[in-house]
């Protein structure tokens, strides 16, 4: 049987299957906005608006600290202790290129389940 010309998986173990004595793993990362739950909007964005500079350069919110530069920072480390206490396996997590976008690494199928208890914060 022949896999499908879009299934990457199969060509992707072919490599870890030849690479085997080297222990390989690889990253893969879930990005996403946290939004807020009474404006349907990113939370930290102005209602019906955009963050400014809207024109910033990537790295103006990219892993950026700060609380006028990102927002959601409770609800990540949340997240990530939340994952961590139930034994699910993550990696990291990082603010992205806009104001409330985050991603985190590794082992999705439960901890994609753990964000969507975000609305103990008003958020989804």
């Amino acid at each position: 049987m022949t896999p499908l010309a879009c299934n990457h998986r199969y060509s992707c173990n072919e490599v870890m299957d030849a690479a085997r004595d080297q222990h390989p793993w690889f990253g893969v990362e879930q990005e996403f906005y946290l939004m807020n739950a009474d404006t349907n909007w990113p939370l930290g964005w102005p209602t019906n608006g955009y963050p400014e500079p809207l024109t910033a350069p990537h790295a103006f919110y990219y892993g950026a600290v700060g609380a006028g530069k990102q927002f959601g920072r409770d609800v990540m480390e949340a997240h990530l202790r939340a994952c961590l206490y139930a034994g699910v396996n993550i990696w990291g997590e990082t603010s992205e290129g806009q104001p409330s976008q985050w991603e985190y690494q590794i082992h999705f199928p439960m901890n994609r389940w753990v964000p969507v208890k975000a609305y103990v914060w008003g958020m989804t």
